[in-house]
């Protein structure tokens, strides 16, 4: 941390990453009362090398998914041109921890919507915010899935080719995909759409 204010590199990756405060202070493993402390500078409070290096290596992954979530996207549309085909591409966002799926495995809500909201900027996408109550009777009944919530978010339309995107971070920060959902192959429907079938492999 030679030459750099630690109090600046690590408020910048706080708010890089979308963190409230008790939200860093639970991945960094200390307090809220202690960080805010570290942030203001109060003495005996001095912010450790592991304090920044911790949350940049967070930063480095949602990096790292957030270019490979562009890369999917990216052929998506490029498949879909040689088809003439009409894309429009959904990212499910939350705003509560509790909704975040089993297999998201991110820290936080807010972690997962600042990376998906990069993306939406970089690639071109629609955000779609879950609405716990609205899905569960959607549902019906079936069980909660990565392809339920994907198709959930797309809202298929007839005249339309959509899919969701899910990613996540694995415990210990290994990086996953959680599902690439697109429709299956069927014949070219009315509008010229055509419906390719998925050969992403799944993690």
């Amino acid at each position: 941390m030679t030459g750099s204010d630690p109090r600046a590199a690590l408020l910048a990756l706080i708010k890089y990453l979308g963190l409230s405060q008790r939200e860093a202070a639970s991945i960094i493993g200390i307090g809220e009362a202690a960080l805010s402390r570290k942030l203001k500078g109060a003495e005996r409070y001095d912010i450790r090398e592991k304090d920044i290096e911790t949350l940049r290596h967070l930063a480095d992954v949602v990096d790292m998914i957030v270019d490979q979530a562009c890369n999917h996207i990216t052929e998506f549309k490029r498949q879909a041109a040689t088809q003439n085909a009409d894309t429009e591409v959904t990212l499910l966002v939350y705003r509560k921890d509790v909704d975040l799926p089993t297999w998201a495995d991110l820290p936080f809500a807010s972690v997962h919507m600042q990376a998906m909201s990069r993306v939406a900027r970089q690639c071109g996408a629609e955000l779609v915010m879950f609405y716990a109550d609205e899905y569960t009777s959607w549902l019906c009944g079936r069980p909660d899935t990565q392809d339920a919530r994907a198709d959930w978010a797309a809202g298929y339309r007839r005249e339309r080719l959509r899919f969701g995107l899910y990613i996540g971070i694995r415990p210990g920060f290994g990086i996953g995909w959680s599902a690439l959902q697109m429709p299956p192959l069927t014949e070219k429907i009315d509008g010229g759409v055509v419906r390719f079938s998925n050969d992403v492999d799944r993690d």
